[in-house]
């Protein structure tokens, strides 16, 4: 794990001050601090840091009483050491509140921690920009990508709006249950081919919209993983795809629970549950696939074979990216 990194700031960052995300931030602290408990790690760019800490602290009369929370604001490159610093003894909840001015990177929390809570601050006023956290970071020694199968008992992991876990090379799940006969493969592989080419030709019709390429990106999933129907949920973006693989038949999905809310979390029955006029539900967690990952995997499934459709699938990424770009010069 020596490649891991804590986390990168945004390229949107040098726009937004360092007293306006100070500001942004500790809003978000200052509830927490009336309403929570537990250790909060507040994440932002390298020069808000000694503003946030000093707005941070305690006032001298309630430095007398024991806290119930510990609130630890966290350098770009200072993540791994705040945990180390926080959570060396048992903690029943960990915050990470990242402010959308900085990017998420590599992270490992130890098993001393109960519940993993990651929150995007100011997803409301950057609705649309998500927090794409690596598959690869772990939770109690288990990656991300796989907690829905390998989830540890008495351990959650919460993720916020606009936060989804990214996939990397290597399916973590959802592969068939019986590999596919040599039959099975080359009828596969001709619907493959069809779905492209016809992803293609939509792609290139003057009446593209998002259905014509939901479509086209569920399809190629759904022969992908095997299932008739696998995505509840289906966001296209110009770097890749977001999904809810939650109707894959033999997969049952929950481990990780996406809330809309995060200063009234309650443990009832060791589950996370969330409260308050603002928070609608609990939903499963969404992930991000890029589209290179998706080709690796579609690689794998058919083998080398595949490389045949490269081009195909490297002009539908294209036309899709450009949907995106013509969308937004529209605006």
């Amino acid at each position: 794990m020596s490649e891991k990194l804590a986390v990168t700031t945004s390229n949107t960052g040098p726009r937004f001050s360092r007293y306006e995300e100070c500001e942004e931030v500790y809003d978000t602290v200052d509830q927490w601090r009336k309403e929570g408990s537990g250790v909060l790690i507040p994440i932002v760019r390298n020069h808000t840091v000694p503003l946030l800490e000093q707005k941070c602290k305690r006032p001298w009369w309630e430095l007398l009483k024991r806290s119930k929370s510990i609130i630890r604001p966290s350098t770009v490159d200072g993540l791994k050491e705040a945990i180390a610093e926080t959570c060396e003894k048992p903690t029943p909840m960990l915050f990470m509140l990242i402010s959308r001015h900085v990017d998420l990177g590599l992270f490992d929390i130890p098993a001393t921690v109960g519940k993993l809570a990651i929150i995007r601050c100011g997803q409301r006023e950057d609705r649309h920009r998500q927090l794409r956290v690596s598959g690869l970071s772990t939770f109690c020694g288990i990656r991300l990508d796989q907690w829905e199968i390998r989830r540890v008992r008495k351990h959650a992991v919460i993720l916020g709006p606009g936060v989804v876990i990214q996939l990397h090379r290597g399916m973590p799940w959802g592969q068939r249950k019986v590999p596919l006969t040599a039959d099975e493969e080359a009828k596969a592989y001709q619907n493959l081919k069809a779905l492209l080419e016809k992803g293609v030709n939509s792609a290139s019709e003057a009446k593209t919209n998002v259905k014509h390429l939901k479509s086209t990106i569920a399809a190629l999933l759904s022969l992908l993983i095997g299932a008739g129907r696998i995505v509840s949920a289906l966001r296209v973006t110009p770097e890749g795809v977001t999904l809810s693989p939650d109707a894959i038949p033999w997969l049952k999905m929950g481990a990780v629970k996406v809330a809309s809310g995060f200063f009234k979390l309650a443990n009832t029955a060791g589950t996370p549950v969330v409260a308050g006029a603002s928070v609608t539900a609990v939903a499963a967690a969404m992930y991000f696939i890029p589209w290179d990952t998706l080709w690796a995997w579609l690689r794998a499934k058919f083998s080398s074979a595949l490389d045949k459709l490269r081009s195909a699938f490297t002009r539908l990424c294209t036309m899709i990216r450009d949907f995106f770009l013509k969308k937004k010069s529209r605006r």
